[in-house]
């Protein structure tokens, strides 16, 4: 299994991506932010990954596979070089268990989490 130093929970929709950066899970030190789905919002993204001086090689992006929406996610992070994992949304739902409230902010928050937790499911 393959350790990484931030895992990246994406909320994927029609026009934007919520992304919620996860440093430290114990502590629950995260940061999030909204940019376009699109190449240009992507791209934005990865920068502000590499600001934080991380390699790309040791971040995971997770999003849940919402069929169109999130194709152009995948093509440009396959074409980076970084690692992803296109969950069913059913799958994070099911392990999430039973929550109130509903934002696209808490849904990129806890895709993070999924991804921390159910490491252990990921093969690459």
């Amino acid at each position: 299994m393959k350790k990484y130093n931030l895992i990246i929970g994406i909320d994927v929709s029609k026009r934007k991506l919520d992304v919620c950066f996860l440093f430290d899970p114990i502590v629950k030190q995260l940061s999030t932010h909204i940019v376009s789905n699109n190449p240009r919002g992507i791209r934005k993204m990865l920068c502000s990954v590499k600001k934080l001086t991380i390699n790309l090689k040791g971040t995971l992006f997770c999003f849940e596979n919402t069929g169109v929406y999130s194709m152009s996610l995948a093509y440009y992070l396959d074409q980076a070089g970084a690692d992803y994992w296109e969950v069913p949304a059913l799958e994070i739902k099911r392990a999430k268990g039973i929550s109130r409230g509903k934002s696209d902010k808490k849904d990129a928050q806890d895709i993070a989490f999924y991804a921390h937790t159910q490491l252990h499911k990921l093969y690459l």
